[in-house]
C-alpha cells in the first residue's frame, strides 16, 4: 500500500477530493483518506457529486474528516459557500 498527499482548492462548484479507485490495479481493499481544513480557513462541506453547503457534511476551519471509501466508484466531493478554500488530503491504500 502506498500513501499520497495533495493540496486541493475547493470552490463553490463540487470539487472531487478522492475516489475509491486504485491508482494502479483494481482491488477490493478500501481507500482511506483524511481531509484537513487549515485553521485560518472557512468551512468546507463534503458529500457526493451533488454536494452543496445546504446538504453537505461540514468540516469547520481547523477540523478534519477521515472517511473510508469503498473500492470502486465511491467518491468524495467538497464545496465552500463562497470563494475557494485549499484543503490538505492524505490518501492511503492507493
Amino acid at each position: 500500500m502506498a500513501s499520497q498527499s495533495r493540496v486541493i482548492a475547493v470552490t463553490t462548484t463540487a470539487t472531487q477530493l478522492s475516489s475509491g479507485k486504485k491508482s494502479r490495479l483494481y482491488s477490493s481493499t478500501p481507500v482511506s483518506c483524511a481531509v484537513y481544513v487549515p485553521s485560518a480557513g472557512q468551512t468546507v462541506y463534503v458529500g457526493g457529486p451533488d454536494v452543496t453547503p445546504d446538504n453537505g457534511f461540514p468540516i469547520p476551519a481547523g477540523g478534519y474528516l477521515t472517511p473510508e471509501l469503498a473500492a470502486g466508484d465511491d467518491t468524495l466531493f467538497a464545496v465552500v459557500a463562497d470563494g475557494s478554500q485549499k484543503v490538505n488530503v492524505l490518501f492511503t491504500g492507493v
